[in-house]
């Protein structure tokens, strides 16, 4: 699984909380850095924060992952606006999922867009 997030705690949390849940996770600080090893990853899943600080963001960034890496995209997101949410699925995405939910049960959205599968 490929985690963007560009907050640094919550980048690691994610990292360490998802390995602990069985994912192999590798975690990027931006969608520039993600475009730059999606390809050679070849990642099942992208857990794509939705408000980026640097780079793409937002639907334009979920839409360019899901032609660029194949896999299913995620959004992550602490926005809950409904044009958002549109948006997002517009583009290509799998799910769009807010931030702050328990890790169990973000794991068990993870593996429910992956057909349970585990990473």
């Amino acid at each position: 699984m490929l985690v963007v997030e560009d907050d640094d705690d919550l980048r690691t949390a994610l990292t360490y909380g998802l390995e602990s849940e069985g994912f192999v996770v590798t975690a990027v600080p931006s969608a520039s850095a993600a475009f730059e090893v999606v390809a050679d990853l070849r990642p099942d899943l992208v857990l794509l924060d939705w408000w980026l600080s640097e780079g793409e963001q937002g639907a334009a960034a979920c839409s360019r992952m899901v032609e660029t890496s194949g896999a299913p995209v995620v959004m992550h997101t602490g926005m809950s606006d409904a044009r958002d949410r549109a948006a997002a699925y517009r583009a290509g995405a799998a799910a769009f999922l807010q931030k702050g939910m328990p890790l169990e049960e973000l794991a068990r959205r993870l593996r429910e867009v992956l057909g349970g599968a585990t990473l």
